[in-house]
């Protein structure tokens, strides 16, 4: 009888094993976007170069925790739905310096400079899906992207600075588990942007990522 009843009890454990954990997810993050370029002009007999610095900042937070569950599929963490919702995003760009030096024939060189100052837009309210990446990692999925003025000129360059830059760490059999509560992410991204439709423009940019989701499990 007590054989009977360990083979009737196995499938029962098994099934409690595999049943997901529920958390309460909140994200926080923070985004910071640099552009630094220079333009070189001709006109007439003089030959116009320009330098300049841009930022652009989010500020990422959860409104209220997401519920989210995690349970095994195969030999990885499943993640069901895999998103956070209601974050409430701030944004600050075109902050920046600008220097401009003119070469003319025949006259001194002239030097000129000024500033940007930064302009908040108004706090917009998203949800951010990411997806597994791979063993004990996530990331957040592109979002759409934006356009910044670059500071001294009348230019834009197309922004991808978002949470997917940077994937996140996490102990996925702890997670599973119910034992850990942090996923943590950190990252830099730094490269040319290419503006074949702006004569003598060049522009590189440094985008600095970090970011951290909370994980409160359910009762």
């Amino acid at each position: 009888m007590s054989f009977l009843l360990a083979l009737i009890a196995a499938p029962i454990g098994a099934e409690a094993a595999l049943a997901p954990v529920g958390w309460s997810a909140s994200l926080n993050g923070r985004i910071v976007e640099t552009y630094s370029y220079t333009q070189t002009r001709r006109e007439f007999e003089c030959t116009i170069i320009r330098s300049g610095t841009t930022r652009r900042e989010l500020v990422v937070r959860s409104g209220r925790p997401s519920v989210i569950a995690v349970s095994r599929s195969g030999s990885r963490a499943a993640y069901r739905p895999p998103l956070v919702s209601r974050l409430r995003v701030a944004t600050t760009a075109g902050g920046g310096r600008w220097f401009e030096k003119r070469l003319c024939r025949a006259d001194p060189i002239e030097r000129r400079s000024g500033t940007c100052l930064a302009a908040p837009a108004p706090p917009r309210v998203v949800r951010a899906r990411f997806r597994w990446a791979g063993q004990n990692r996530i990331s957040f999925l592109p979002a759409r992207r934006a356009e910044v003025t670059l500071c001294g000129v009348d230019d834009k360059v197309s922004s991808d600075g978002w949470l997917s830059l940077a994937p996140g760490r996490v102990d996925e059999e702890a997670l599973i588990a119910g034992r850990t509560n942090r996923v943590v992410a950190r990252g830099e991204v730094s490269r040319d942007r290419n503006l074949p439709e702006v004569t003598g423009l060049i522009v590189g940019q440094n985008v600095r990522v970090s970011w951290t989701m909370r994980l409160d499990r359910r009762r």
